[in-house]
């Protein structure tokens, strides 16, 4: 995973904390028997991790441009001291719980 070819489109930010927290153990477990570092692999884990992020990132806001750009949006009429409460188009939108990131992916 970490050493062969860019991440898969597939691979979840938690696959990745999986797999890296499994490659820690690994490395302590090395490192503690032949009593040296594994400055190597410690390097290639932290190199792999930025590139997936970088990738899981753009992938994200190449979805979100495409779902703003598709939407259909309608202007709403706002008097002035407006609040959100007093939209009618959203509904009791207000009362719903705050959106969570996870809950996106």
């Amino acid at each position: 995973f970490f050493l062969g070819p860019p991440p898969r489109a597939a691979a979840s930010p938690e696959e990745l904390a999986d797999v890296a927290e499994g490659t820690h153990t690994f490395m302590s477990l090395g490192e503690a028997f032949a009593t040296s570092e594994s400055h190597g692999l410690r390097a290639a884990l932290a190199a792999k991790s930025r590139v997936f992020y970088a990738h899981f990132h753009r992938e994200r806001l190449d979805e979100l441009r495409m779902r703003l750009e598709t939407e259909m949006w309608q202007p709403l009429p706002l008097e002035t001291g407006w609040r959100l409460s007093s939209l009618r188009e959203l509904g009791t939108a207000h009362t719903k719980p705050p959106l969570q990131c996870r809950a996106m992916f």
